[in-house]
């Protein structure tokens, strides 16, 4: 018998990886354009466009996207909305 079970391999997320998905948000990237941004760094595809929709509640203050996101995409975030390059490192 074979097992059915996935076995899922979490992501250690990175900045750089938040800061991918911030600007996947910031330019309006459609899914599929999205999804190949989240295989060229590794990242399962579903969890990289939450990682956007994460980036949209931070935007709209929970009123629309994932508002379930991580210290690490509040912090990209915030830079992002002090003018900080979101591509600085910390």
């Amino acid at each position: 018998m074979i097992n059915a079970k996935k076995t899922c391999i979490r992501h250690n997320w990175q900045r750089a990886d938040d800061e991918a998905a911030l600007q996947a948000y910031l330019t309006g990237l459609s899914k599929k354009e999205a999804d190949k941004i989240a295989q060229s760094r590794g990242i399962e595809v579903n969890s990289f466009w939450m990682r956007v929709q994460n980036f949209k509640a931070l935007a709209t203050n929970g009123k629309h996207g994932l508002s379930n996101y991580s210290n690490k995409s509040k912090k990209v975030w915030e830079a992002y909305k002090k003018g900080s390059d979101p591509n600085d490192t910390e």
